[in-house]
């Protein structure tokens, strides 16, 4: 939703219909809790500035969404699954370099590729904040509701905590 929201040229993450993210978060029943209106400012509005500052080609939205697909891990996964995942990501951040450094030369390319990894690593620590408002939902605010109206497998997937992976030690 950051590139799409950046596409929109919006400061704040907004969905299709134009309304900001942040206040689906601030009626009447979140809006006195501090601390998901702290959580939703990091999520939905903190998280645009590195999109709008890196201004982000549609091509290189397509690849970096690519690399950080490739990196969606989840407990369970087999080593053979784990290591297929790898050269993927591998193979789509090679094609990343590639079209920046064809793009902007070799090495304002390779500049322009660090910053871009840079933020996928953003991402996914806005990924962090977001679980962990979803889990103080879940679990503080709305104890009891939040797992009556999500399936069972979106509410795991969002509540879930750091993914333990031992085996991927060993590739």
């Amino acid at each position: 939703m950051g590139y799409y929201s950046y596409t929109k040229r919006s400061e704040t993450i907004i969905f299709p219909s134009g309304i900001s993210a942040i206040f689906s978060l601030r009626g009447e029943f979140y809006g006195g809790d501090l601390t998901i209106n702290k959580l939703s400012k990091i999520v939905f509005k903190k998280s645009m500035e590195p999109f709008n500052r890196v201004k982000l080609e549609e091509e290189e939205y397509v690849l970096l969404k690519a690399i950080i697909y490739s990196h969606m891990v989840t407990n369970g996964l087999s080593q053979n699954g784990q290591k297929i995942l790898l050269a993927e990501a591998e193979k789509y951040c090679g094609i990343l370099l590639k079209v920046l450094q064809n793009n902007y030369g070799p090495i304002p390319g390779a500049r322009r590729y660090t910053e871009l990894l840079q933020l996928i690593e953003f991402c996914f620590n806005c990924a962090k904040y977001h679980s962990l408002q979803l889990n103080y939902i879940a679990f503080v605010h709305d104890r009891g509701q939040f797992h009556n109206v999500m399936a069972k497998a979106l509410a795991d997937l969002c509540l879930r905590g750091n993914v333990k992976l031992p085996e991927l030690e060993q590739l």
